[in-house]
């Protein structure tokens, strides 16, 4: 073998060497990433098993907490199945108003567990001494709302108005606020305060010549129903004009208003005001009397209403070009006739302001914070928080707040937002159904001495006669009216203890002088009155409590939660409530809510027993 031919032997040795090398290189680390994948992939259906086992758990807590909340039949250790995986469910009953549901879920030998505590109760949250909603309220002179330490707050949905005392805080709120969407401003600014209507605008007249009236169509922005608060043109007037009055109507389906309104409003100027043609004010604004109520998507028309008259008359700014693409303007000799309207090109200019309440503070003493859109003429111990002030007192040093821009003044400062009414249509309808479960009484319900009522239902009325004694021993819900008379006695039964009693009525109370309204004896129990009574605002009505209200409590009448959300709630002179929640609040000379802070957390039962409301998760965790 020669030397040249042993080289190569060894050449080729080597060589194999080297791919045996680089072969086990290659398998360790195909080894090492197929370990790997392996390892991945076995983490991967791990996690995706316990996934589908906690869908599985929560698909079964989603199932139980349903049928509990709706009623239903609830099978003991009950089994779901979803996409493969089981979830095992188990129901504990700790009493009518309390249930833990804990679940299992399992997947391919993964397991995860849930656990949801709900409860039943039924809380009536008086966290005011007064709260009221968007018709106000009204304090005269000697009234007062107060409470230890000065917590005789007031949330009102609208303005809080006279000459009484409220010993705590005071906010007036609203959600009144322009449409950002349904407004037109087709003329460009003039003279501070008012708007020029220069070319290629015009002033359209509305009763100088015929055509007489005037109208421009929108529609609203919002995705849900909205109350029309109130509409504001660009218009001056010429003359003495002294009435102007606009109606707001429907489409006729043909691009035209209907002859029938569905609002109107009304604007009366009483003092001279010289205009010259083609200018105009954009702040003379229409508020509604009885706000309508306007559906999204649907086309409303404006319609300013004018008189023939030669040298008295209104203008309304119209821009020559369209500047609101979601409607249109027309003119007609008389709206309320049939027959064609003629089209305008451009729009007229006006603002549609949505929502309800007024937020202002006026004339009253608070010897708190006050907020409120607009506070005039009160006097207030603590800060003021407002948008527009005159006339008031603020704070220690009693400052006039101007310019307003140091504590105690705090201008610029939002409208406080509405906050609804504590209870539900369906709380109460809930209430009503626990009442029906003790049987009904067909017609009036009368008596004297002592009498112990409830659970029940009253078809008729229910009285109480002079100097008797009701004692309820369930929710009482009565179809007609209440009308405890002078010296009764209306208490909880001592079964309650610390808890509290419900009358519910669906017509007026009426409750005469000196009844006392008292709890079980124990300090935390009271009793609340409600009544569901409509359209007994104050001001006009069909079968109310005396002055148009739904709940009217007369001189010395002592110690009560009375609730009365879509009505007027009237207290006489010397009455002396714990709180109340009106739709509108009216206090008369010497009457007082003194609050009790034990109300705030106030719950309803009937002998006993729960009066039952919806069911609400309180925890939830894995375990």
């Amino acid at each position: 073998m020669t030397k040249h031919s042993l080289k190569n032997r060894q050449r080729g040795a080597a060589l194999l060497i080297l791919v045996f090398f680089f072969i086990a290189i290659s398998l360790t680390i195909v080894q090492t990433a197929t370990f790997g994948a392996l390892s991945e992939l076995r983490t991967y259906r791990t996690l995706s098993a316990s996934k589908f086992a906690y869908v599985a758990a929560e698909a079964g807590i989603e199932d139980a907490f349903y049928r509990i909340a709706s009623g239903k039949t609830q099978t003991a250790g009950e089994t779901i199945t979803l996409n493969g995986a089981t979830a095992v469910v188990t129901v504990t009953d700790n009493s009518a108003t309390d249930k833990e549901i804990f679940v299992t879920g399992e997947s391919s030998n993964e397991y995860r567990k849930l656990y949801l505590h709900v409860t039943r109760s039924v809380n009536a949250p008086f966290l005011y001494a007064a709260q009221v909603g968007n018709g106000g309220m009204i304090l005269e002179n000697g009234s007062q709302i107060t409470g230890p330490l000065d917590t005789g707050d007031v949330y009102a949905n609208g303005s809080i108005i006279g000459s009484g005392i409220i010993r705590g805080n005071a906010i007036s709120a609203s959600s009144v606020a322009p449409d950002p969407m349904a407004s037109s401003t087709p003329a460009t600014a003039g003279m501070v305060g008012v708007v020029k209507c220069s070319a290629p605008d015009v002033s359209v007249e509305a009763g100088h010549n015929s055509p007489y009236d005037l109208a421009q169509s929108f529609i609203i922005s919002t995705d849900t129903p909205s109350k029309l608060y109130s509409v504001t043109l660009f218009m001056s007037r010429s003359g003495n004009a002294t009435n102007g009055n606009i109606h707001i109507a429907e489409d006729n389906g043909a691009n035209q208003p209907k002859t029938t309104a569905i609002a109107n409003g009304s604007k009366s100027f009483t003092y001279t005001q010289p205009v010259s043609t083609g200018y105009g004010t954009p702040n003379v604004e229409f508020i509604f009397a009885t706000p309508p109520i306007l559906q999204p998507t649907t086309k409303y028309w404006i319609v300013l209403d004018g008189t023939a008259s030669t040298n008295k008359y209104w203008l309304w700014c119209r821009g020559a070009a369209s500047t609101y693409s979601n409607g249109s303007a027309a003119s007609k000799a008389d709206w309320s006739t049939s027959g064609a309207w003629s089209a305008l090109p451009g729009d007229f200019g006006f603002h549609i302001n949505l929502g309800e309440g007024i937020s202002q503070i006026f004339g009253v003493h608070v010897t708190g914070s006050a907020k409120a859109q607009s506070i005039a003429d009160a006097d207030i111990d603590g800060d003021a928080y407002y948008a527009n002030i005159v006339g008031s007192s603020v704070g220690p040093s009693s400052s006039n707040c101007n310019p307003g821009t140091e504590p105690p003044c705090h201008s610029n400062y939002p409208t406080p937002p509405i906050v609804p009414l504590p209870i539900t249509d369906a709380i109460i309808r809930g209430w009503m159904n626990d009442a029906y479960a003790g049987g009904t009484f067909t017609g009036n319900k009368v008596f004297s001495g002592t009498q112990s009522l409830g659970p029940i239902e009253i078809t008729g009325n229910l009285t109480p006669n002079n100097g008797a004694i009701l004692n309820v021993t369930g929710t009482i819900y009565v179809h007609g009216h209440f009308n405890p008379n002078n010296n009764a006695l209306l208490r909880c039964g001592d079964a309650y203890g610390a808890n509290s009693c419900l009358i519910v009525v669906d017509g007026y109370v009426d409750l005469s002088n000196n009844v006392t309204v008292a709890g079980s004896g124990d300090p935390s129990s009271f009793i609340m009155i409600l009544s569901t009574k409509t359209g007994c605002d104050g001001i006009s009505g069909t079968d109310c409590a005396p002055n148009y209200s739904a709940i009217s409590l007369a001189n010395n009448v002592d110690s009560a939660l009375f609730y009365a959300a879509n009505g007027l709630v009237r207290i006489l002179n010397n009455a002396h409530l714990t709180a109340v929640v009106g739709h509108k609040i009216y206090l008369h000379e010497n009457a007082q809510i003194v609050y009790d802070a034990k109300v705030k957390n106030l719950n309803i039962f009937s002998a006993g027993v729960p009066i039952l409301g919806a069911w609400n998760s309180s925890r939830w965790s894995e375990y």
